[in-house]
């Protein structure tokens, strides 16, 4: 029911007003990277070290404009905040999870980076997929040995340094 109303409320102020600078910004970038020229407009020395976004931000936009680059943005603080749950769920139990996810939901951080195409949306849903794995690791849910574990802490510290990276360290 919380996801089911931040998405009620995001989708419906998407088309508040037109692109920010930062919007802007990051699909400029996007569109320039997919043309072939990312990397000679020297974008990765403000783009945290990485296309991720910028690409996925501009696909959104090929695919429906403005709004549709928004509406990824959207999707992906909602899985962001059912993930939260989730991380909640497993470091508290039931009783506290919704409340987590309704205190995300409504923050005004969330909601003012729901409405847009900037990388802090796309970025939230591995932070939390990080925490979660840190959660697994000190209950000792992860499944196989040290080495896996490792392995899956690397793999998930990747796909972070992959859209941000300052996470690298």
């Amino acid at each position: 029911a919380v996801i089911a109303g931040f998405l009620l409320v995001e989708i419906w102020r998407l088309d508040y007003n037109g692109p920010s600078l930062d919007e802007g910004f990051w699909l400029v970038a996007g569109e320039r990277t997919w043309q072939g020229y990312g990397v000679s407009d020297n974008y990765l020395t403000w783009a945290s070290g990485s296309l991720a976004y910028p690409l996925i931000g501009a696909l959104g936009y090929r695919l429906g404009g403005l709004l549709g680059a928004r509406l990824l943005s959207t999707l992906c603080l909602a899985v962001s905040i059912a993930l939260i749950y989730r991380f909640t769920q497993l470091s508290f139990g039931n009783r506290y999870a919704p409340w987590a996810a309704f205190i995300i939901a409504s923050s005004a951080s969330t909601l003012f980076t729901g409405k847009l195409a900037v990388h802090e949306g796309a970025l939230r849903p591995v932070h939390q997929l990080r925490e979660r794995n840190l959660v697994m690791e000190i209950r000792g849910d992860l499944v196989g040995d040290g080495l896996f574990r490792d392995r899956h802490g690397c793999i998930l510290h990747f796909l972070v340094s992959l859209i941000h990276r300052e996470f690298l360290v």
